[in-house]
């Protein structure tokens, strides 16, 4: 391991170990960042998910990590430490991409949405403090889900029927929705690694689920979401059920995480039925500039 320099350093190779083992050390609340890590490295590159690792060190440790990515967002690992976040705020500025929002263990997160916010002068469409939940995997929950006629993994040539639920789930959240070009481009490679269920009724998908980060042996689940008219009836419950069966029989994992609203009480309600624990909080901070509709 290097001898780190004191103050905010860009990650370099050498540097990578040490980040790591940081983000590792606080896996529940990292796992954006090593997800991103993994699938796009520590620089900035053509995915909208990626951009330049950052680290704040101090007497030689690392302190916080963050990544300002390519659409924008600030995702971040300060370990709670809110006294932080004026020094990673800074560290965005006149970087070459606006800042629009952030990501990141609480209650980091929310300090720094509040400077970001300030600066750039940006109207809020989503400021959520998430509950966080944890669920470790074991043989149990690799036994046969109890099949169910319709529910399996989606492959790429699902894209055309998965495009509008993942939309309609962004809106429902208040969640950037983007193009469906760059929604498509993500599903058909996350796809591609297995990383996709749903529930369909008959040429109709009707419920989807997904990890939407994956560092191994550990993923995040996220995209949740059953059309209005068919929900209260077991769909997602189905879905979960067969993508935790597929992640101790298909990837092996040991750890899955999830974040939901602190008021989405059906959704809290399905998660610990499942035997999810609540294991902390995390922040989600979206905004968009007043001169691009905001009042």
């Amino acid at each position: 391991m290097p001898n780190l320099p004191a103050g905010v350093i860009e990650v370099t190779e050498a540097e990578l170990p040490a980040v790591r083992a940081y983000l590792e050390a606080r896996v529940e609340t990292s796992l954006f960042l090593l997800s991103n890590l993994r699938a796009f490295g520590h620089r900035q590159g053509d995915s909208p998910y990626s951009g330049d690792f950052r680290a704040l060190v101090a007497s030689g440790d690392i302190q916080a990590v963050w990544c300002l990515t390519r659409s924008g967002h600030v995702v971040v690992q300060g370990d709670g430490r809110a006294d932080q976040a004026p020094i990673i705020e800074a560290d965005t500025v006149g970087r070459g991409t606006e800042v629009r929002g952030v990501l990141g263990d609480w209650p980091m997160a929310e300090a720094l949405w509040t400077l970001v916010r300030a600066r750039h002068d940006l109207v809020v469409t989503q400021h959520s403090r998430e509950v966080l939940y944890r669920l470790a995997l074991g043989p149990a929950h690799g036994a046969d889900a109890g099949a169910v006629s319709g529910v399996r993994s989606l492959t790429a040539s699902d894209a055309a029927a998965w495009d509008p639920l993942a939309a309609a789930f962004l809106q429902e959240q208040r969640l950037p929705v983007g193009t469906s070009a760059v929604r498509r481009a993500g599903f058909t490679k996350s796809a591609e690694n297995g990383h996709w269920w749903g529930a369909w009724d008959g040429d109709r998908l009707v419920s989807i689920a997904s990890f939407n980060a994956f560092y191994h042996p550990a993923a995040q689940v996220g995209g949740v979401y059953t059309v209005p008219e068919r929900r209260r009836q077991g769909l997602s419950r189905a879905v979960m059920r067969t993508l935790l069966r597929d992640a101790v029989t298909v990837h092996r994992l040991t750890r899955v995480i999830l974040f939901t609203g602190e008021q989405a009480h059906p959704a809290r309600a399905l998660y610990e039925s499942l035997g999810f624990e609540t294991c902390g909080a995390f922040g989600l901070y979206f905004g968009e500039r007043r001169d691009e509709g905001g009042r």
